[in-house]
Parts: C-alpha cells; sequence; structure tokens
C-alpha cells in the first residue's frame, strides 16, 4: 500500500538529491535545515555547472536544486543538459536563486524547473522554511502522490 511506504523517514534516506550551489553560507544554511529538521538524504553537492553537468551524467537523482547563477555553466545551461534524454530528464529540478522576477520565474519554468524558490531573505527563519518545504514536499509528499 502506498501509504505505508510512504510513512516516516525511509522514503526520505533512499533518496539522492544533487545540490547546485556557490554560496558556502547557503550550501551550510541547508545543511543546518536538514540536520535540525532530522531529513537524511543521500546529499551531493558541487559549486558550479560543469560540475553539475558531470554529476547528471554519472548518477540518477531524485531532485536537484540548482542556482542559476553559477560560475562556468549557468543554471540554464544545466537545466537544457538534464532535460535531454537520459536518467536525469524527468527529475524534479528546483530553482533556489535569490531576487526572483515574475519574467524570471517564468523563463525558469519554461527551461525545465519543476519549481523555482526565492532565496533571498532578511530573515534565516524564511529561508529555513523555504528549504524545508523544498525537500518535504518533493521528496516525500510528491512522491506519495506519485505512487498512489
Amino acid at each position: 500500500m502506498a501509504s505505508d511506504r510512504c510513512r516516516g523517514d525511509n522514503i526520505v534516506r533512499s533518496k539522492r538529491v544533487l545540490v547546485v550551489e556557490d554560496n558556502p553560507d547557503d550550501i551550510a544554511l541547508i545543511r543546518r535545515v536538514l540536520d535540525r529538521k532530522d531529513i537524511h538524504c543521500q546529499l551531493e553537492f558541487v559549486d558550479n555547472g560543469a560540475k553539475a553537468l558531470y554529476q547528471v551524467q554519472q548518477a540518477k537523482y531524485d531532485l536537484i536544486i540548482l542556482d542559476i547563477g553559477l560560475p562556468i555553466a549557468n543554471g540554464f545551461e544545466v537545466m537544457s543538459a538534464v532535460r535531454k534524454p537520459g536518467a536525469n530528464q524527468h527529475t524534479p529540478i528546483v530553482i533556489l536563486t535569490d531576487n526572483v522576477s515574475d519574467d524570471r520565474a517564468k523563463q525558469c519554468m519554461a527551461a525545465g524547473a519543476s519549481s523555482v524558490v526565492d532565496k533571498s531573505s532578511n530573515n534565516v527563519t524564511d529561508f529555513y522554511g523555504r528549504i524545508y518545504a523544498i525537500f518535504s514536499y518533493w521528496l516525500t509528499v510528491n512522491h506519495c502522490q506519485l505512487a498512489r
């Protein structure tokens, strides 16, 4: 039964997540949120688009969290490569970037993003909540809805 499979931490532990973020402070905050909320998954961090392009060719991910303003290859280049036929073409991509305008969000969605989240905030608690919501939804709620 799908509901049994979607209870507890077991479903999250088996999930593999690639976080593509070049800001060490944001990486530290993401790690802290997951630790405090007791979310345990297989996390991999890379700090530029070229490394992300390499990783998505090497492994299958359950979720990709992607900044747009990356060095070497930007988030749009990464999304374009991920959405080509291959192991990750259907993997959810959550854009986590600064100061998202409506036009930028539409551009991200048209390029293949599953969701766009603005990480700019004057309040660390808001950022924590956004990170928790991303992981909670994409690794549990969304997965369980698809399993039904």
